[in-house]
């Protein structure tokens, strides 16, 4: 018990940073050279966690996730990996998400065609004053919602659009032939595998007939 206890103790921990490494290690790397599904398996949940990494509200979209698994799963019959999705949301995260919510802003303000930009310095500076160390988690979300949709929103979900398209796609491809060369790889080693093991059955199998032939031939 006490070594149990020791043991819980002596526990490492991580920096937020080192975290985030290690969700994506044993979250997608790991997931995606293990799996033994079809590449569109591995391709729909590439498609689907970068789609939806690729939106200003950073925090949602784990939910969201679920919420399309369970809709394509059962509705759409077009399962694929949950744990991979939701990995791959982890695109954007606390240390990404003001560097790309300036690129969606800037992108939909030229969409929009205003030419009056804001410098990413002003950008950072505003988004940053905007929440304060002592803030209780409802006062965040307060905040959020005033930047999202009365301030930034509209350029900022408009700018985002073509980014979600774009590489939600290319991630698609690019982790669909990743697969397929996994899986393809797979079934060649299983196949080797099945053919030394009929190879080896065949040979027992002539072993066993030339003994039963040649103890005939004692008697």
């Amino acid at each position: 018990m006490t070594k149990i206890i020791k043991r819980r103790i002596r526990r490492k921990t991580y920096t937020l940073w080192q975290t985030l490494k290690r969700v994506l290690q044993y979250r997608l790397i790991i997931p995606m050279k293990r799996s033994n599904k079809p590449p569109e398996f591995t391709a729909r949940a590439t498609f689907v966690g970068v789609f939806l990494a690729m939106n200003p509200m950073v925090g949602v979209q784990m939910y969201l996730c679920f919420l399309v698994w369970l809709f394509s799963k059962h509705l759409l019959k077009k399962d694929f990996s949950l744990p991979i999705a939701c990995a791959w949301t982890w695109i954007t995260n606390v240390f990404t998400m003001i560097p790309t919510d300036y690129v969606f802003f800037v992108t939909g303000k030229y969409i929009l065609g205003e030419r009056e930009l804001y410098s990413y310095s002003y950008f950072f500076d505003t988004f940053k004053e905007s929440f304060k160390d002592n803030m209780t988690l409802l006062e965040n979300v307060k905040v959020m919602i005033d930047i999202f949709v009365k301030d930034w929103g509209v350029a900022m979900f408009v700018g985002a659009v073509p980014w979600m398209i774009v590489s939600s796609l290319l991630g698609y491809f690019i982790s669909y032939r990743y697969a397929l060369r996994r899986y393809m790889k797979k079934q060649i080693i299983l196949a080797k595998a099945l053919e030394k093991a009929y190879q080896k059955e065949f040979e027992e199998q002539k072993r066993r007939e030339q003994e039963a032939k040649e103890s005939e031939f004692v008697r």
